[in-house]
């Protein structure tokens, strides 16, 4: 039976340990900043940085590439305090001698974006990065009060790592968001905890140098495996696999291509050719594999994000396509997610970015009987990871419209405001084990979040107010949530 995590996982962190007197620094931007990402976003559209950054975690090495190759001209307004803002968490990230607190309390919220969100009501959480010769890591903590997990110590954010020319291995508890969606991702969220694994990951972007490949420009490329837990609902330890790749043909450009899939678990067949099923996408039962030999469960699709401007306003469109099942090479039962983003600058280094968001988990398909209590759910596993949703927060049968502002300021202080609207699990029939709610319901929720760093760290303050609306009694019920966390580097 496979048993990735403890044998090969466990021993890099001693590893991990032996090496973290040595040197201490971070190589990667984990999702959850939301800041840097819409600094991000601003620098890429106004022609200043080139590279793919659809998939998280981004490469620090990258971005400080993309930085050193900007062609030399003088930044001004917003773009200068993006510049800046990048700049020093490159420079940040390569400080040694650091280690980072957090501590978060409060009631988490029913929708999880990419902006770092509590899962439970109280979070400590301590991490050191480290970097030795070719060997890279984090040694990371994290304490939470009442875990649905019934976890309260957890080594999320934890991994060891070792470069090798544009490329790194790594192996460790490594969250990881993929697609430009502000709202959440349909195929790989935070929502859920991260799954431990190993894997490689292309750590430069550059474009290939031969040159009848060199119009694909930029590109990222990674693939992972790992085991998911026991005392699941289906099979215990299933086999966790995913990969990405990402190109920017133009500067205004961006797809992404993802794919992810849980298959073997104990008493399950799992062999080479289990595998082999499941990169073909032999897994349709009925049409292209049994019952007994269907591998288990994987969704894949496309993501694609257009920058232009309008006159001397910018915008951006993106949409995500992720499909449950394949047909062909492409995704079928697909679920959806679009959005429109622009972005405005003032006359200092603030700007304000907004955005409009639909998202659409009730699955396509040519017979209504199968559109619904489709997404996430499979008749082998379900799509989860210590009992959340590992895509979006939303979980199946939902629409939701989102409207966001975030206004960030010259030094950096961050206002956000959002609105939304879902028709929650839509599909009628009552559903004990959807993540929001049991029985259709109609939710409005609006968000008001401020982050600013002082001396003394960086304060987050979140507050949501949700009306809830059961569809099947017309109850009303109105929620108040929310959560306040402080953070600070404690070094040299």
């Amino acid at each position: 039976m496979f048993r990735l995590p403890s044998t090969v996982i466990g021993p890099a962190f001693v590893a991990a340990l032996f090496f973290s007197t040595i040197a201490h620094a971070t190589d990667w931007f984990a999702p959850g900043d939301a800041r840097l990402r819409s600094d991000l976003k601003l620098l890429a559209d106004a022609g200043e940085l080139n590279i793919p950054m659809s998939a998280w975690p981004l490469p620090v090495a990258d971005v400080e590439r993309a930085l050193a190759e900007r062609k030399p001209h003088d930044s001004a307004g917003s773009v200068a305090g993006a510049l800046a803002r990048v700049t020093e968490a490159v420079e940040r990230a390569k400080h040694h001698g650091d280690i980072d607190v957090r501590l978060t309390a409060g009631r988490p919220p029913l929708v999880q974006t990419f902006d770092q969100t509590p899962r439970e009501e109280g979070e400590a959480q301590g991490s050191l990065a480290w970097q030795a010769g070719g060997f890279s890591g984090v040694v990371s903590v994290e304490g939470v009060v009442d875990p649905d997990d019934n976890q309260a110590v957890r080594p999320d954010g934890s991994y060891l790592a070792y470069d090798f020319k544009r490329w790194q291995i790594r192996a460790g508890w490594i969250d990881r968001y993929w697609g430009s969606g502000a709202d959440g991702s349909l195929i790989l969220s935070t929502n859920a905890r991260p799954v431990p694994t190993i894997g490689f990951e292309r750590t430069v972007s550059t474009a290939p140098e031969t040159s009848w490949l060199h119009w694909i420009g930029p590109w990222r490329a990674g693939m992972f495996i790992g085991q998911m837990e026991n005392h699941r609902d289906d099979f215990d330890h299933p086999v966790f696999f995913g990969m990405h790749l990402e190109w920017k043909p133009l500067e205004n450009l961006d797809f992404g291509f993802y794919r992810t899939a849980q298959l073997c678990g104990e008493g399950r067949k799992c062999g080479a050719s289990t595998f082999w099923d499941m990169l073909l996408g032999h897994d349709n039962v009925g049409i292209n594999v049994s019952q007994e030999d269907q591998p288990g469960n994987q969704m894949g699709g496309i993501d694609v994000r257009w920058a232009h401007p309008i006159g001397k306003l910018p915008y951006a469109i993106y949409a995500s396509v992720i499909g449950e099942d394949g047909k062909k090479g492409v995704p079928v039962k697909a679920l959806r997610n679009i959005g429109l983003e622009t972005t405005f600058s003032g006359d200092g280094a603030g700007y304000l970015r907004a955005r409009l968001e639909y998202t659409d988990t009730k699955c396509t398909s040519k017979s209504v009987a199968k559109e619904f209590n489709c997404a996430y759910r499979n008749g082998v596993f379900p799509y989860r990871y210590r009992g959340r949703i590992i895509g979006s927060s939303l979980d199946n049968d939902t629409a939701m419209w989102a409207l966001g502002i975030d206004h960030v300021l010259g030094d950096g202080t961050t206002a956000s405001t959002a609105l939304r609207f879902a028709d929650v699990n839509r599909g009628g029939a009552p559903d004990p084990t959807h993540a929001i709610s049991p029985t259709p319901m109609k939710l409005w929720e609006l968000e008001g979040r401020v982050r600013r760093d002082f001396h003394f760290g960086t304060v987050d303050v979140s507050l949501i107010v949700d009306q809830m609306t059961d569809r099947l009694t017309d109850r009303d019920e109105i929620a108040i949530r929310g959560f306040l966390s402080w953070s600070r580097r404690f070094g040299n």
